[in-house]
């Protein structure tokens, strides 16, 4: 029941922000929250996360807290900004790494790579859940930003003449 909470409170912040009309990304994110409504181990088995002993596994644990997401963060969260975004609440996690304007390395969109190592995480945790054989790539963070820069490379520019 609480997945289904956290899930339709996502979108809801992503409606009630007027973040669906400020970008593309916000696709990934509705669908990431249509999976987390859909798609869990709640109700099927233990709700404890596979890597932290005794933490109850939330989205927000899945998403930032967990032990192994917490060491995917700290490779692509500059120095400056790791006390915001491990510290903060739910709800306002998710709308200031939406609406950021922050650019990493190669003025790559901070909110890009927020909302890929997202979908990467989910991916992988279910992944893990679902399939005995799959073992998460050793450079997590190297993986992320090869997608992220492939995303780049798609994006369609506006000044590209049809």
């Amino acid at each position: 029941m609480m997945l289904k909470i956290l899930g339709a409170a996502i979108c809801s912040i992503l409606v009630s922000n007027n973040i669906s009309s400020m970008f593309q990304i916000d696709k990934r994110a509705i669908k990431a929250a249509v999976a987390l409504r859909i798609c869990s181990r709640w109700g099927h088995g233990d709700p404890y996360c596979d890597h932290c002993v005794g933490i109850q596994e939330t989205m927000l644990h899945v998403m930032r807290d967990c032990s192994g997401a917490y060491d995917i963060w700290k490779h692509l969260v500059p120095l400056r900004g790791r006390l915001e975004l491990f510290t903060c609440y739910y709800h306002d996690w998710v709308v200031s790494n939406l609406k950021a304007t922050v650019t990493v390395a190669d003025s790559v969109e901070w909110k890009v790579v927020w909302a890929t190592t997202c979908d990467y995480l989910w991916r992988w945790r279910n992944t893990l859940t679902f399939d005995a054989n799959f073992v998460i790539p050793l450079h997590t963070h190297t993986e992320i930003m090869k997608y992220v820069g492939y995303y780049y490379k798609a994006k369609p520019t506006s000044d590209v003449a049809l």
